[in-house]
């Protein structure tokens, strides 16, 4: 399995000698008053006013687990996910990471996560996007905020 590192507003690179992909962090734009809250078994969702293109969808997350936790998107209408095929984002600290996903206007796409080394911890659809989830997905087009819960 290849990983993927996250940070705040991360612009994406390919290491070739590890095979790795790392991101460089940029500092994250702060909130408007505007901002509307929804609170799920995950954790807080906020969903502010589409800010930015519709074709985007912008993803600010941490987890508050004690391990690592991978992370991938997966859009419920088509056979896509993110990052592609077997990678995934690291979670690794508490701190919000920021995803900027480019998909079609509308779109539904849920996240997954799971523990690293125990899929069968997971929040959201889980990393295989099978799992069922009452709040884990976002339509294209919006900006999302979740913080995941230490898995019980």
């Amino acid at each position: 399995m290849r990983l993927c590192h996250a940070a705040i507003l991360a612009v994406f690179f390919l290491c070739a000698q590890s095979n790795v992909v790392f991101a460089q962090a940029v500092a994250a734009p702060t909130g408007t008053a505007a901002e509307t809250e929804k609170y799920a078994d995950e954790g807080g969702i906020q969903q502010k006013p589409a800010e930015h293109p519709r074709n985007l969808l912008l993803i600010e997350m941490r987890a508050l687990d004690r391990f690592i936790v991978h992370v991938n998107f997966h859009a419920k209408q088509r056979n896509w996910k993110w990052p592609a095929g077997r990678e995934v984002y690291i979670l690794k600290d508490s701190q919000f990471h920021t995803f900027r996903i480019s998909c079609t206007p509308g779109e539904k796409i849920c996240y997954g996560a799971g523990r690293s080394g125990n899929y069968a911890k997971y929040w959201g659809a889980g990393i295989s996007g099978r799992n069922g989830c009452s709040s884990c997905c976002m339509q294209c087009g919006n900006s999302y905020k979740f913080t995941l819960q230490a898995a019980r």
